[in-house]
């Protein structure tokens, strides 16, 4: 169970990893317009009596716009029940929507060995421009609960 658990976890930061950059390509043609199919130059380039193998078009890179999003509070309790919740709030400071950010939990012992984990979804799924949403994960194995001694979260979204 352990090596599941930790194993679940290595692919949750290697997913993450994968989730920091979109890029779109654009081309700029000759004459400087910029498209997005460098066949769109050959129209541009082309003039009557040019040299079509002299032309010569630049390929340009640009970073879209991500979300910039923070975990700006978090707690956790144990209710009477036995059952521990872990509560917070996620805050868009970037300039795009997030869509379906997930909170990713894990929980450690007090040698930092990984005893369980899990997610949950910020309450209703997407973090507009500038908004703060809640969430909240509650744990019920009360035996996994004892051993419980701190706890990290990463964010996650769908690009």
């Amino acid at each position: 169970m352990k090596k599941i658990i930790i194993l679940l976890f290595l692919i949750s930061i290697l997913f993450l990893s994968g989730c920091q950059t979109r890029e779109v390509t654009k081309y700029v043609c000759q004459d400087g317009t910029s498209v997005s199919n460098l066949d769109d130059c050959s129209s541009t380039e082309t003039s009557e009596g040019a040299d079509e193998s002299t032309s010569k078009v630049q390929r340009e890179v640009t970073p879209q716009p991500e979300p910039t999003l923070e975990i700006v509070s978090d707690s956790s309790y144990i209710d009477d029940n036995g059952w521990m919740h872990i509560i917070g709030e996620v805050k868009n400071k970037g300039n795009i929507e997030a869509r379906y950010v997930k909170i990713i939990i894990t929980l450690y012992d007090e040698n930092e060995n990984i005893v369980g984990g899990g997610y949950t979804y910020v309450e209703g799924t997407d973090v507009p421009t500038g908004q703060t949403r809640p969430f909240g994960k509650t744990f019920t194995d009360k035996i996994m609960i004892a051993k419980v001694d701190s706890y990290k979260l990463n964010l996650d979204y769908l690009d």
